[in-house]
């Protein structure tokens, strides 16, 4: 029913630990206070971390526990995490297993926990007060400290299980909550963390539970304080109270308190960028205390880079990029604070931008338009510094790169990586991987040279997307030498999880860094990206795999082969992490022949000039950088503006046709549709245009065009195409003609007329209503495409109106119900193609008068002819199909026969 976790340590003022026992577990724990005022270096956390084979550690065991303190990234938020701090070794001083009780121990390290270490003694509270909302702090997987709060009050519970039935209500259940940063769960290696209650105080342990991401509204049970305070057992080493409160005071409630007080951190940090001296200023104010520091250290993406004594400092010449800055005071007695919270400035480079494009928009106007000027930059974790080559410990191929999440790249959206750069090792073959969501990019490295930073151009630019989550640039060495490991490292520290991925199936990604200082360094891998968008055409299509996102909890061991020795470099300045930082804010002004156009600067890439006369013009515009503070403009370019006419409209239109003719109201729209009678086989379409501009009329150059629908149904798009008399400006127009053609209706049975709807067989027309008519009178809920009608009205003339997809209503012909006449005869009315049709008319009929035609679906006539004989065989060789065949006789009667036409 339940998980357990396996071991992990924490303490409450955010500077947590955890311990790794002999027995390759990970738990969570906290140092936790007492009532003595002595700082005994006490470890509270669960029984059950200390277990293996069912057995608790032995005292030999317990000896080689390894405690790490401060396990945490640098604040909320921040990519960089601390260096932890360890010690080895402990004692037993009292627990309660979980069978039977709360599953709590209370360890003491074997030795004291150093003051520079700055950690805080937890208080706790042991009453049986429910908590009423609170946190737990705890390192699920082993990683770095998490919070997972709860804001509803903590319910009495037991933990059941087939091995373990724990003391009846001696846990406290507690449900997590989402926050802005997500919702809280409890993972193996969360097990000992503390609960804390509404006030900051323990009040018990977690044993485990159901939750996950998952399942984030499971269980998540704490062993009791309030129990292992004197409930579980008689004798010293059962219970907390002769440990925690020594001196027998019996307060239920104690504070927490650092072995000494934190030094106050420097406050009202800024940044800003001077983009004209090309430098970043900071100033700060000292702590609000009595204490105040000596000198101030300065902190540049984590990685310190100087101090001084003033309140303020600056830097020169930063390459593009984003930089968080942040100050440590550093006081008399040599303790530091902490650091203050960043603040972030961007260099970007200020390009020359392109000249604008221009282009004709009116008689008396010019539009511009350009685009944003090229920005370019390296992204990379770390220093870039080649320091060491190294390799996996099982010899094999492997992947090695660094990573950025939506966060970082979301000012590069869009953006493309052009190329990646890398540093090779002797005897290896590499190639390289970019993802990013769903999308995949592999190339193999063909070349490269030895002792230098390669540049590996992409064959097809990569889109960087912010939507696309967490993007992963690496390389994979296919192959290498034992002796030269083929991954080059920098001089560190390591930007965890960001600047050191390693992973032997791309897929799976894991940060070599382990605490361990022989692994404190970033991997050098760098991507090379560009505002320039190349044509879509060119991009690689993405594939799809399993993108894990969640990094694999299993290390991958790493060696270092051989430190590099380069030749010596000129000091350049140290740049640790270059951080995207996207197009610098830019505003826009335009000059015409040398003088300023526009009121106020331009936000957008593009601009109307007005009010101009025949003549030539240049251009130019200019780039405002850094609010105004930096102009960059770009060449001149000249433009004539024509005195011929650049209008390309219709000024007049009409479609003519019988006696009757038709113009459009609107003559602004560019697409027209209008109806015409069912009977009409031709139209004339006349226009008239702007002053000297030429047309085309489906084709044609002219400004008249006769155009034949025949007797077939349809849509016809007529295509008129307006160009102006100075050339440089066209305009299409469609004018959509629709009809019904006189055999739109057609009989289907002896009494049922149908109107044909299929678009494949009436032109493409599409309907939307239909309303019957009988002798032009409107027949009351016949509104659908057939009709029936009764023995007594089959003499009368029935007609359909329709309205189509475009709003045009359109008329059929009438039409009337032929009753079955025995002196015609057609057979067969099944028949195949190439057989012969049998048409028989009596004798008493003038065959001299009579008309024969075979008409398809489309309502074509496929053959039309005059009968000489009684008794006609036709060879039927259309297509197959359905058809009708009329016959009129010398009374003007018609008589239609359906036959279906086979293969």
């Amino acid at each position: 029913m339940e998980k357990i976790g396996n071991m992990q340590i924490t303490d409450n003022k955010e500077n947590k630990f955890f311990c790794f026992p002999i027995i390759s577990m990970a738990c969570t724990g906290s140092v936790i206070n007492n009532t003595s005022g002595k700082l005994y270096p006490y470890i509270l956390t669960a029984h059950h971390c200390l277990v293996a084979s069912k057995e608790t550690a032995t005292n030999e065991e317990l000896e080689q526990f390894l405690f790490y303190f401060n396990y945490e990234k640098i604040r909320c938020g921040e990519k960089h995490q601390t260096k932890p701090k360890t010690i080895t070794g402990c004692r037993l001083l009292a627990a309660s297993i979980l069978s039977g009780g709360v599953d709590e121990a209370l360890l003491e390290l074997s030795k004291d926990i150093p003051d520079s270490l700055n950690v805080y003694y937890n208080g706790w509270d042991r009453s049986p007060a429910p908590a009423q909302s609170g946190v737990c702090i705890h390192h699920p997987q082993g990683d770095v400290k998490k919070i997972s709060t709860f804001t509803n009050p903590a319910n009495s519970d037991t933990w059941r299980t087939k091995e373990n039935v724990a003391l009846e209500n001696g846990h406290w259940n507690v449900q997590f909550s989402e926050t802005v940063n997500g919702h809280g769960v409890t993972e193996k290696g969360s097990s000992g963390s503390p609960l804390f209650n509404q006030n900051g105080l323990i009040v018990g342990t977690l044993t485990g539970g159901t939750s996950s991401c998952t399942n984030p509204n499971g269980r998540n049970l704490f062993g009791k304080l309030h129990y292992f305070w004197d409930m579980c057992g008689k004798e010293d080493n059962e219970r907390l109270d002769v440990w925690l409160d020594p001196n027998k005071t019996g307060v239920s409630q104690l504070q927490g308190r650092y072995a000494t007080e934190p030094k106050p951190i420097p406050t009202g940090l800024s940044a800003s960028w001077d983009a004209t001296e090309e430098t970043i200023f900071l100033q700060w104010s000292k702590p609000e205390s009595e204490e105040i520091p000596i000198k101030y250290i300065i902190l540049r993406n984590g990685y310190p880079i100087g101090n001084t004594t003033n309140l303020f400092f600056s830097e020169k010449k930063l390459p593009i990029g984003k930089y968080l800055y942040s100050i440590i005071g550093v006081y008399p007695d040599g303790k530091s604070s902490e650091a203050s919270a960043p603040a972030s400035v961007s260099v970007y480079n200020y390009p020359i931008p392109t000249p604008p494009k221009i282009e004709r928009s009116g008689n008396k106007e010019l539009s511009l338009s350009w685009e944003n000027p090229l920005s370019e930059q390296q992204i990379f974790w770390g220093t870039m510094k080649p320091t060491v080559f190294c390799r996996t410990v099982e010899y094999k191929p492997f992947y090695f790169g660094q990573c950025w999440d939506e966060k970082e790249i979301n000012s590069i959206d869009n953006f493309i990586i052009h190329s990646i750069s890398f540093f090779p090792a002797q005897g290896a073959k590499y190639s390289l991987l970019i993802k990013q969501g769903t999308n995949s990019y592999t190339q193999k490295i063909e070349s490269f040279q030895l002792n230098t930073l390669n540049e590996i151009i992409l064959n097809s630019p990569f889109i960087i997307s912010k939507d696309n989550g967490r993007l992963i640039i690496a390389i994979k060495a296919e192959s290498y030498l034992t002796e030269h490991g083929p991954a080059c490292c920098d001089n560190g520290p390591a930007v965890n999880g960001k600047g050191n991925l390693l992973s032997l199936d791309g897929e799976n990604w894991t940060a070599i860094y382990d605490n361990d200082p022989k692994s404190d360094f970033n991997f050098l891998v760098a991507a090379n990206i560009s505002s320039s968008l190349a044509s879509e055409n060119n991009f690689q299509t993405p594939t799809v795999f399993n993108y894990q996102k969640k990094n694999s909890s299993g290390k991958i061991k790493t060696i270092i082969t051989e430190k590099i020795a380069l030749k010596k470099q000129s000091e350049d300045l140290a740049i640790y992490s270059s951080i995207p930082v996207g197009i610098p804010p830019t505003t826009w002004n335009v000059y015409r022949n040398g003088q300023l156009v526009n009121t106020n600067p331009i936000h957008s890439l593009s601009f109307t000039d007005s009010e101009l006369q025949p003549g030539g013009y240049s251009y130019k515009i200019e780039a405002l950088y850094e609010n105004q503070t930096i102009i960059k403009e770009s060449p001149e370019i000249f433009f004539h503006l024509s005195e011929k006419n650049w209008d390309a409209d219709i000024s007049s239109l009409q479609v003519s046709y019988m006696e009757e003719s038709w113009s459009p109201e609107d003559l602004s729209k560019t697409e027209w549709s209008h109806g015409l009678p069912c009977h009409i086989e031709n139209a004339i379409i006349s226009i008239e245009t702007s002053s000297g501009a030429t047309s085309e009329i489906n084709g044609e150059v002219g400004t008249n065009y006769h155009f034949t629908f025949g007797k077939n149904s349809g849509k016809y798009p007529i295509s008129i195409k307006i160009t102006s008399e100075d050339k440089s400006h066209t305009k299409n127009y469609t004018l959509n003609l629709l009809k019904l053609s006189e055999y739109s209706i057609i009989q289907r049975w002896d009494n049922i007329l149908s109107l044909v709807t299929n678009p494949k067989n009436n032109g493409g027309l599409n309907f939307v209503s239909y309303q019957w008519f009988c002798n032009n009178d409107i027949i009351p809920d016949e509104t659908q495409p057939y009709i029936s009608i009764i023995p007594n009205k089959l003499e009368n003339a029935y007609h359909i109106e329709v309205v189509t997809t475009e709003g045009i209503t359109l008329r059929s012909c009438e039409s009337n119900v032929l009753p079955v006449i025995p002196n015609i005869a057609v057979t067969p009315t099944l028949i195949k193609q190439g057989d012969i049709l049998k048409i028989h008319i009596d004798q008493e009929e003038d065959l001299s008068q009579c008309r024969i035609s075979i008409i398809n679906t489309l309502g074509a006539i496929v053959k039309d002819f005059t009968p000489t004989i009684s008794d006609t065989n036709l060879l039927f060789s259309w297509n197959a199909g359905n058809y009708i065949v009329r016959i009129i006789t010398p009374s003007n009667k018609i008589h239609e026969i359906k036959i279906i036409c086979t293969p």
